[in-house]
């Protein structure tokens, strides 16, 4: 990690954890989603890719993550905690 706080603890439900298990495999480096020459997939990448046209399919509205990191002063002036 490249911070401390780069690291995360996520809960998950029992046949989602067996699944990713599955996917990762025998790695313990590296990216778990990445594309074939290596590099780390976009989340810009995924939206357009995957997640847009499955909405579309379901005729519903398009849409997608909208976190943002914001420095602290940001969220202060919010008051956001």
């Amino acid at each position: 990690m490249k911070t401390q706080n780069g690291e995360r603890d996520v809960d998950l439900c029992t046949p989602l954890a067996a699944m990713l298990k599955e996917f990762m495999g025998t790695r313990t480096s590296g990216l778990l989603f990445c594309r074939s020459s290596g590099r780390q997939i976009l989340q810009t990448d995924i939206l357009r890719d995957s997640l847009h046209l499955i909405l579309k399919k379901l005729e519903h509205v398009e849409g997608g993550s909208h976190l943002r990191r914001f420095r602290i002063t940001e969220l202060k002036k919010f008051r956001l905690p």
